[in-house]
């Protein structure tokens, strides 16, 4: 890793590849990655919550929903 003379830069790792557009998350080194603070999170959740299930469901139906509703409408406004 280097580090430049300003106290204020990131430090860089010159192995891997910066991200760029065409790149996305195939640059990531997950094995440096520091997961301790989300298993810290994780351990007040209880996936098994009736209530956590209902707020998973409801978070991924809704936009799924007026996605369909809103194309459906799109498309019959054409004709």
């Amino acid at each position: 890793m280097k580090r430049s003379g300003n106290p204020g830069a990131e430090v860089t790792n010159s192995s891997v590849a910066g991200p760029d557009c065409c790149g996305g998350l195939g640059n990531i080194d997950f094995r440096q990655a520091d997961f301790c603070v989300m298993t810290r999170l994780l351990g007040y959740v209880d996936p098994l919550d009736p209530s956590f299930v209902a707020a998973v469901i409801t978070i991924t139906f809704n936009p799924l929903y007026w996605n369909v509703v809103i194309t459906s409408g799109s498309s019959r406004r054409r004709e």
